[in-house]
């Protein structure tokens, strides 16, 4: 149902941006710019069974990164912020989390926690037309008549068709998770550096593990390169 789920919002989302693509925006009131960029990440975390074999679950959430550079080229560290769209049931995100960059662990503090249940309600109509064979009706009808009198006005004629419309509503409700931490400017120039990231959260108890393949750390050095003036180029 997980994988349901983000296909929906996946195919929605892709309509307005694209996953690894660098934005940058000039905010002219604080003359700063603001550097975006999204990824859809995959958790792919293996356990065993009711009955002891081995399988996993896989969970894709959404990480939307954002840092500030002033006018005179200083940095803002970069916040993360990820949402996830799962069951009502799901356990919510833990406050606790951790980076993995090359063999350093280092903890997270997820702030800025929140959860809300969405409904997504889907309308489908179907019309169908059929051809009324009426010939065995009317006789019915005839035969059928009080006193020999048949009011012909009222007995459907031969060859006609019947149209029918159904209309049928499905809703289905999920929980969107959603949090926040930050990167320090250490963690940046570790990945900078070329060393395996990878984040670590926890849906209650449950391991979350996020690790960045070539393409996604390629995309994140491009984030963390990008500077004024590179808008230009897109």
């Amino acid at each position: 149902m997980a994988w349901s789920l983000v296909l929906i919002f996946l195919l929605e989302g892709c309509l307005t941006f694209r996953f690894g693509h660098v934005n940058i925006i000039k905010d002219d009131f604080k003359n700063t710019h603001i550097v975006k960029m999204k990824l859809l990440l995959l958790s792919n975390e293996p356990y065993l069974d009711y009955f002891g074999a081995p399988t996993s679950l896989k969970y894709y959430f959404y990480f939307d990164l954002t840092r500030e550079i002033g006018p005179d080229n200083k940095v803002v560290p970069t916040s993360v912020r990820f949402s996830y769209h799962g069951e009502t049931g799901d356990a919510p995100i833990a406050k606790t989390g951790f980076l993995k960059i090359g063999e350093k662990i280092s903890s997270l503090v997820i702030g800025n926690s929140d959860s809300q249940l969405i409904t997504n309600t889907s309308v489908t109509t179907t019309t169908s037309v059929n051809s009324a064979n009426t010939g065995s009706a009317n006789a019915n009808a005839i035969m059928n008549a009080k006193g020999g009198f048949v009011d012909f006005t009222k007995v459907q004629q031969s060859g006609g068709t019947n149209t029918q419309t159904r209309t049928s509503v499905h809703t289905h409700t999920a929980k969107e998770q959603t949090g926040m931490f930050l990167l320090k400017r250490e963690d940046e120039q570790a990945i900078l550096e070329g060393k395996p990231f990878s984040i670590r959260l926890y849906m209650g108890s449950y391991p979350l593990t996020f690790s960045f393949d070539e393409k996604n750390s390629n995309y994140l050095k491009n984030f963390l390169l990008a500077r004024p003036g590179m808008e230009k180029k897109e």
